[in-house]
Formats: C-alpha cells, structure tokens, sequence
C-alpha cells in the first residue's frame, strides 16, 4: 500500500465528567472496541467511511447523555501527525492484538494436539475446546474488521485460527472412530 495516498479521518474529542466513574472505562472500552487511536489525549481517530462516522456519533451521543462533552470531525489531516505515523500506530495496535490471539491458538493447538499425559482426549474436552476456538475466532472476525490498513500479522494469525481447526477436526474425527469401534465391540 502506498503511503502517499490522502486518507480522510474521522476524530472524536471528549470530556468526561468524574462522575458517573465508570464512563472512562465504557468509553475507554467502546473507543478501542471501534479500533480506533488516539492521537493526543482525549483525541481519537479512525478512518472515515460511513460506519466509522456512524460509531464515532453513536459514542458522542452516549457520552454527552452521561453528561460529558463530545464533537466529531471530519478532517484529511491530523495536526502533529502524518498519515503514515496514524496507519503505523493502526497497524501496531492491530498486530498487538494479533500476537494476543496467535498465541491463543497456538496454546490451543498444542492442548488439542498434546492431552496431559497418560490421557486421551475425551469428547466433553474436545467439545469444550471447540467452544474456546469459537470464542477465539469471533475475536478474530472482529479484530480483523477494526483492521483498517492490513497489520502484517493478520495473515499469520489466519493461519494459526486454520492450524487450530485442523487439529481439532482431526481428534474430532479419531475420537468419532474410536468411539465407534468400541461401541460396536460390545
């Protein structure tokens, strides 16, 4: 991707009032839910398109119910910071969370691939590590959405979720016949 194409930003500029106290954290919470960065305190930023600027109302709005203060804006620059510094700190943030979820994977890959020793996989732990994989690939599915400039460590990550299912479908299947070989022993 080059990095000399103009890119159009949303910002969102906030104040919190101190009470209710667990505004910050909400905020915190939805604006990094979003995928967005801030550029300076209080200051966030994300890529405009309608959705974006959508999210950045909706919070606004919320944030001026609790009885904050909160504009959006539509700029093609962010004072203090080119557009390449704003993609750079998208794509650490989202390979941050990346590495998060690989190692999530790859810990769950080597559970499923490895059961403590001297057992075999069962079904009830199969079917709960077919459950933390779902967990881990909606993380996936929303991490990649607030992956707006393609953080290198996607690909990667991809892969682990790929390497995890394989691995859990292949003992799915092994427990699958071995059940059935000795259910039709007796």
């Amino acid at each position: 991707m080059k990095m000399d194409k103009k890119h159009e930003w949303i910002l969102l500029v906030h104040q919190l009032p101190p009470k209710p106290s667990n505004l910050r954290v909400r905020t915190w919470r939805r604006l990094r839910s979003l995928g967005s960065i801030s550029v300076k305190n209080a200051v966030y930023v994300l890529p405009f398109n309608e959705k974006t600027s959508e999210d950045f109302q909706w919070l606004s709005q919320e944030i001026e119910s609790s009885g904050g203060e909160a504009a959006v804006f539509r700029a093609d620059s962010v004072e203090g910071a080119t557009d390449k510094e704003i993609i750079d700190s998208f794509r650490t943030l989202r390979n941050e969370d990346y590495a998060r979820l690989i190692a999530g994977f790859e810990g769950l890959t080597a559970a499923v691939r490895e059961p403590k020793k001297g057992r075999s996989l069962s079904i009830a732990k199969l079917t709960q590590y077919e459950a933390e994989l779902g967990k881990l690939r909606q993380e996936l599915e929303h991490i990649s959405e607030t992956d707006f400039f393609h953080a290198p460590k996607r690909k990667k990550a991809e892969a682990a979720f790929e390497k995890c299912l394989k691995q859990l479908h292949a003992n799915k299947t092994r427990i699958t016949r071995a059940s059935e070989e000795s259910g039709d022993a007796t």
